[in-house]
């Protein structure tokens, strides 16, 4: 058979004449040899159990010409034909790269098979591969290839992320990091840069457990202690109104006649003129307390996601999974650390009111 103008799923490039192929001898999946170099097995192997058989699609059509084949890149999910160097196709969206390394499937010389138990089986005329005992390399002397590189559809990498950077750190990084409401928070960082206020509403309703939860331990921490203080500098005239209160209420449902109801009422009044101050006071602080929250989160966040991107390129300038593994680390949410904050709150509002009130 002829596989001119058929489309190798390990690299996305069209197979031209004279082209090195080699062939699945369970599927019929063409490759070119230095693609299955690189896996050592049938792209197409996880469909081996359902007996696909691979059929050629574009056998009908005519070839392109070898310069505009060298001139483009063929995206493998959707089969658009893309510009030479694209970063991701124009149809649907693929990455074709990320930290500045090619993520075509067989687009990079590091790849190998690290499963120590994969069961050898080489395509059609393939004489120069044999298995080695941490995963295969190629012929008598072969090298390890190194660490693999990023996957196709890695879970964090979305193919609508914009290209373009937020005061000098990549978007896409940028989104890898921030993981969840990305596109929100790209949005929020790029008003702070232009000078923008802007105001995050889950800051404001949740408070520092909203600090908590973005990873953000130290201005966590400070408006915890800020939330703490406001509470128990109040703690005592605001403890004895309650009291007050749950009083007069009681009176209310005990009374016999009309006369002590109005009674009531009138020391309801009274309790509220003469606290007034007081509950303006601690409801004012903390509403303003709530407002620095939500005006601040977005420049605090932008402010920690730059500098742990920054710092990642320092101590990895060639990404790789060291520079992923430190986006996991740093970036994203906590759910742990909210609920951490939630418990601390209660904790030590409970041990500073039994002790000192």
């Amino acid at each position: 058979m002829r596989y001119e103008n058929e489309i190798c799923p390990g690299c996305g490039r069209r197979f031209a004449e004279g082209d090195d192929i080699v062939v699945c001898p369970e599927c019929g999946t063409p490759q070119h040899r230095e693609c299955y170099n690189k896996e050592h097995k049938c792209v197409n192997e996880h469909l081996h159990e359902e007996n696909y058989e691979w059929k050629p699609k574009h056998s009908d059509q005519q070839a392109p010409a070898r310069t505009e084949r060298e001139e483009s890149v063929t995206c493998p999910f959707c089969g658009h034909e893309n510009p030479k160097g694209a970063k991701k196709c124009e149809s649907c969206g693929q990455p074709f790269v990320l930290f500045g390394r090619r993520i075509l499937p067989g687009d990079d010389d590091n790849s190998k098979n690290t499963d120590d138990n994969y069961e050898y089986k080489p395509p059609f005329h393939v004489d120069d591969y044999k298995p080695a005992e941490n995963g295969y390399q190629t012929g008598e002397g072969g090298e390890d290839q190194g660490e693999r590189p990023f996957i196709v559809g890695d879970p964090f990498i979305s193919g609508n992320i914009p290209d373009g950077d937020i005061d000098g750190v990549p978007i896409r990084d940028l989104s890898i990091y921030l993981r969840s409401s990305a596109g929100s928070y790209c949005r929020k960082f790029k008003s702070i840069s232009l000078k923008k206020p802007t105001f995050n509403w889950a800051a404001f309703i949740f408070g520092h457990l909203w600090f908590f939860y973005r990873k953000l331990i130290k201005p966590g921490i400070i408006f915890l202690t800020l939330t703490l203080c406001l509470v128990f500098g109040f703690y005592n005239p605001l403890n004895k109104f309650y009291d007050s209160v749950a009083e007069i209420t009681s009176s209310v449902t005990d009374a016999d006649d009309q006369s002590q109801i109005l009674a009531a009422q009138d020391k309801m009044n009274e309790l509220l003129n003469s606290n007034k101050t007081v509950i303006s006071v601690f409801f004012g602080a903390g509403l303003a307390l709530r407002l620095v929250m939500a005006l601040t989160a977005d420049r605090l966040y932008k402010k920690k996601a730059t500098k742990d991107i920054k710092a990642a390129d320092e101590s990895f300038p060639d990404g790789g999974d060291e520079k992923l593994g430190v986006f996991l680390k740093k970036g994203g949410t906590s759910l742990l650390l909210a609920v951490t904050g939630y418990l601390a709150q209660y904790l030590i509002t409970m041990i500073i009111t039994e002790v000192f009130f």
